[in-house]
């Protein structure tokens, strides 16, 4: 099976109930491990639930909700890993020649920079996934049966 070889932000997005169960329990006592994925596995069992109970539109604005605070954790998470390396290599570096300092943080800002490029590709590519999936979603969905005011053809003849 292919989810027994998944991630745990894989298993988390794809909303597996049962092997995030398992993922937790196998976790132990100490859940640092798998509590980052808890706000995806929500989103995903979520936005499950808004198709089923068919509220696309609930879907998009959940889905904007999401993405937009992923994104920014996510970028708040590299400047402040950023930070703690910036540190500790001006400790090892110590009183170091000017040019040596900068060469580091030149290098460390290069990676900080690759770092924001893969979160800005990742950010891209969860906006295409929810916009493919709502083409999807339309493209099957049967078609209103309701006038523009929500009520139904018969109601507005009365």
């Amino acid at each position: 099976n292919n989810t027994a070889m998944m991630s745990p932000s894989d298993l988390a997005m794809a909303g597996d109930w049962e092997r995030f169960r398992k993922l937790i329990k196998s976790s132990g006592r100490d859940l640092r491990g798998v509590s980052s994925f808890v706000p995806q596995y929500m989103y995903s069992r979520e936005v499950r639930l808004l198709f089923q109970m068919g509220s696309p539109v609930d879907v998009l604005n959940r889905s904007k909700e999401f993405l937009v605070k992923e994104y920014r954790s996510k970028l708040l998470d590299v400047a402040a890993d950023f930070g703690q390396r910036w540190k500790k290599e001006i400790e090892r570096i110590g009183m170091s020649s000017s040019e040596h300092i900068l060469a580091a943080q030149s290098e460390m800002k290069q990676d900080r920079l690759k770092k924001e490029a893969e979160i800005e590709a990742w950010a891209l590519s969860s906006c295409w996934d929810v916009k493919c999936a709502a083409e999807h979603y339309f493209t099957l969905s049967p078609p209103d049966t309701t006038s523009e005011g929500g009520k139904n053809d018969d109601d507005t003849a009365m």
